[in-house]
């Protein structure tokens, strides 16, 4: 939202439309400035309005819950962010959605399962749609020697709350996992 290059691209979109193009765009949807806000929101809803995109994808980078997620991502405020969300799917209800780029790793495993119970909530609110995520695995090479694997395997070296957390999360993500699959295969 905040490169001026952003500006540049939605208005060449704007000024020379085209049907079949699918825009992405990638943000933490916390812009620092209201006007800065209303000009991208204000241009995306002009596009996806006015039918100048086949579809455009706002990626939404978060890897945790609340204030976890503040820690995680400098400068991002959490309840902003999805109150931003919230109004971009109000303001613009065709031709979008919201992917939400989650990196999982050590920080994030404590407030995953709240992450992922939100977008559900949101889907729900929003149409199945509307409403995705990503989920990418990492792991830091400081811990690559300790997991001896690609697998992000953390939980000989948490306690037993996490542990649990962990299993909330597994049952949370079979749950939205299957949502997911029952809405593509609804869509075929």
């Amino acid at each position: 939202m905040m490169d001026v290059n952003t500006y540049k691209v939605f208005q060449y979109i704007m000024d020379h439309p085209k049907k079949d193009l699918h825009l992405n765009v990638t943000s933490n949807m916390c812009p620092p400035d209201k006007k800065l806000k209303a000009k991208y929101f204000n241009m995306a809803q002009n596009i996806c309005m006015e039918e100048k995109v086949e579809h455009m994808m706002q990626f939404v980078s978060v890897d945790a819950y609340g204030k976890r997620a503040e820690y995680i991502r400098n400068g991002l405020d959490f309840n902003y962010m999805m109150d931003n969300v919230e109004e971009f799917l109000d303001r613009i209800p065709v031709r979008n959605s919201i992917t939400f780029i989650c990196t999982y790793n050590n920080l994030s495993i404590t407030s995953m399962d709240k992450l992922l119970e939100k977008i559900l909530e949101l889907r729900t609110k929003y149409s199945k749609s509307t409403c995705r995520t990503i989920l990418e695995r990492t792991t830091d090479y400081t811990y690559s020697k300790t997991l001896k694997s690609k697998r992000c395997n953390v939980i000989s070296h948490i306690g037993k709350k996490t542990r649990t957390q962990v299993r909330n999360i597994k049952k949370t993500f079979t749950h939205f996992l299957t949502n997911t699959i029952a809405d593509v295969e609804q869509t075929f």
